[in-house]
């Protein structure tokens, strides 16, 4: 299903990394509102150019994170690691910046450096990136969230090479045994 509006997108894609903030200890503690809009400052700046920004909880009336991702940016992937990179914000706190709690729990997410970057494209790991290339090609398909949870849960049970690091291991040491 498409979705109407980016703002819908966008808070389908905050529940669908909920739980992987929660996996790695740090659970979204406020409601987190994302909205596509100009950062307070440099949105249009051709050097120095902010692409997202997530203020603090004091900021708003109700206590939510305010998220804002650029509207320059439009590809999937592009936006959804800048919506990761801002709810490692929210997730740790604003106070933070880029500092060490940022940057651990950003690795932990898949996030690669510069943690701080007004570039495009903030990088993923390459699993990762696979990870939502699937997860892009099943929505393509037209399945649910959650059909490609599913989809998704049971190749990682049923596909050997997922589930020992990529199979590596498993390839090499029988590469090993195959020479005289």
């Amino acid at each position: 299903m498409p979705f109407a509006y980016r703002e819908a997108w966008l808070a389908a894609a905050v529940a669908y990394f909920k739980p992987a903030f929660e996996a790695q200890g740090y659970p979204l503690q406020a409601q987190v509102r994302v909205t596509c809009g100009w950062p307070s400052r440099g949105a249009l700046a051709p050097k120095a150019r902010r692409i997202g920004e997530c203020w603090s909880t004091t900021a708003s009336a109700d206590g939510a994170n305010e998220i804002f991702i650029s509207p320059i940016l439009a590809e999937p992937i592009e936006v959804g690691s800048v919506l990761v990179h801002e709810l490692v914000h929210a997730a740790v706190g604003p106070q933070w910046g880029h500092q060490k709690p940022f940057r651990a729990l950003a690795v932990k997410m898949g996030l690669l450096g510069p943690m701080r970057t007004r570039a495009r494209y903030r990088r993923y790991a390459h699993a990762d990136l696979q990870q939502i290339e699937r997860i892009l090609a099943l929505k393509s398909l037209g399945l649910s969230l959650t059909s490609i949870k599913l989809v998704l849960s049971l190749q990682a049970t049923s596909d050997p090479a997922r589930r020992d690091g990529g199979g590596q291991r498993r390839h090499a040491s029988s590469a090993r045994r195959a020479q005289p």
